[in-house]
């Protein structure tokens, strides 16, 4: 974890989280299942935490994506809110309410009992840009990776601290705080490790996302990316009540490799109708483990 000289970089950003209430998740290309599962993950246990959060991936999902808990969460754009301003209001309201009318949501403001009564020329509306007290990035190696998001929202991520979580060694580390492990197995792997640094536990839906994400990642685990850490984040998952896929997921190499890979197979096998030396069915005797 990089950051400020003289920070403890873990309390930086235990301090950082517990300081904001509306957060932002974000990520752009390449959007893998690893990716987000590990986006997925990050939200849910956020959430928790009583965080108002928004995901934004301008990337189109991966099928496989629709696996993992609250895919439907993620959406294209930035949400912002919607307005309603009632012009020289300060001082001539005593209060404002609000109830639900079928699927209708209704504002009531009532006039302090001395002010002239509101009239529908003093309402506006507009769409406000969203103001974020901290912004996540996962599996970008610069701002601009993030496509039409950060291009259209660039003032924001200037001015909001942002927590830079990538595996990618050639990041250019452009958060406030970033954490890049271009050794570890998976995005989610770095996830699960960061809340277990932090002493955060996982519910059972950020558990479940984080180890999805660790099995597709790693091949089932049988990759050669896939060490103790690893292990230890799967462990981590399993013990936070993360539920496993009856139905294995589809493997990370795609079907040329896996044909390239068949051949190869294939090309080891001994060739056929070969005939044995001439002494191989004479008697034979060994001792001490050398041929006689």
């Amino acid at each position: 974890m990089n950051t400020k000289k003289g920070a403890d970089p873990q309390q930086q950003l235990k301090d950082l989280i517990n300081q904001s209430n509306r957060i932002l998740v974000a990520c752009g290309k390449n959007a893998q299942l690893d990716l987000v599962a590990a986006i997925l993950g990050l939200d849910t246990v956020l959430e928790d935490l009583g965080k108002a959060v928004n995901v934004v991936c301008s990337e189109k999902l991966p099928d496989e994506a629709k696996t993992l808990v609250g895919w439907e969460k993620i959406g294209k754009d930035l949400a912002k809110d919607f307005v309603i301003t009632l012009t020289s209001a300060v001082g001539n309201v005593e209060k404002v309410s609000y109830f639900i009318e079928g699927e209708d949501l209704n504002l009531v403001i009532r006039p302090h009992p001395q002010a002239p009564p509101f009239s529908r020329d003093r309402i506006k509306y507009k769409e406000g840009g969203g103001d974020y007290d901290l912004i996540f990035v996962l599996g970008s190696q610069k701002l601009p990776d993030l496509g039409k998001l950060y291009k259209d929202e660039e003032n924001i991520f200037s001015k909001t601290a942002i927590i830079n979580i990538d595996k990618q060694k050639d990041n250019s580390y452009f958060g406030r705080i970033n954490i890049v492990h271009p050794n570890a197995s998976s995005l989610s792997e770095i996830v699960t490790r960061l809340f277990r640094g932090l002493g955060i536990k996982l519910n059972k839906d950020a558990a479940t996302n984080l180890l999805l994400g660790l099995t597709w990642a790693t091949d089932n685990f049988r990759s050669p990316n896939a060490l103790a850490e690893t292990f230890e984040a799967a462990a981590f998952c399993l013990r936070s009540g993360a539920q496993r896929l009856k139905t294995p997921l589809p493997l990370k190499k795609g079907p040329q490799e896996e044909i390239s890979l068949l051949k190869e197979e294939e090309t080891s096998l001994p060739p056929k109708n070969v005939q044995p030396k001439e002494d191989w069915l004479k008697p034979k005797i060994y001792q001490g483990g050398e041929l006689i």
